[in-house]
């Protein structure tokens, strides 16, 4: 609709500018989207904690914190698995530095093998 038409459907003069400021305020509201929020991972580590450290006082964090409850309770369980794999980092670390052991003597096997196979190439040559 024009602004024409929506003067017209107005009952009168005094209510024509009512209607189209309503009517332009209503378009603008509807062309303009919410933009999507998005929280550092500090911020949802927070609130991870607060959630986990809370003993039953569950409901004033959403307010708090101006969050879904629902998004509180993923970051919990995304937290909560994150621990489980912080401690068994241990032996991730151990099993990475002995992969970086055996890389440094596949490399220096594989210098041997390819000095031996010029010094061989240049003797065959003859």
């Amino acid at each position: 609709m024009n602004r024409r038409s929506i003067a017209a459907l107005s009952s009168g003069p005094q209510n024509s500018g009512r209607v189209v400021r309503w009517h332009l305020r209503l378009r603008e509201d509807l062309t303009t989207m919410a933009k999507r929020r998005n929280f550092s991972p500090g911020f949802k580590a927070t609130v991870a904690l607060a959630e986990i450290r809370s003993d039953g006082k569950i409901a004033e964090l959403p307010i708090r914190y101006k969050v879904h409850p629902s998004m509180i309770g993923n970051w919990k369980r995304t937290a909560l698995e994150g621990l489980k794999t912080t401690f068994a980092r241990g032996a991730a670390a151990s099993t990475y530095r002995d992969r970086e052991e055996e890389i440094t003597r596949l490399q220096a096997k594989i210098g041997e093998l390819v000095m031996e196979r010029d010094f061989l190439d240049e003797a065959f040559d003859r």
